[in-house]
């Protein structure tokens, strides 16, 4: 997977966290990439 895709990706779901605005998503998704 190319990290510019990696990075954007992680982008739009910050985005969409903050508008749920559920730092436990937030989480999960940041533990999943790693």
């Amino acid at each position: 997977m190319n990290t510019v895709m990696l990075l954007f990706t992680v982008m739009i779901w910050s985005l969409f966290s903050r508008r749920d605005n559920s730092p436990d998503n937030l989480s999960g998704i940041e533990f999943e990439f790693k």
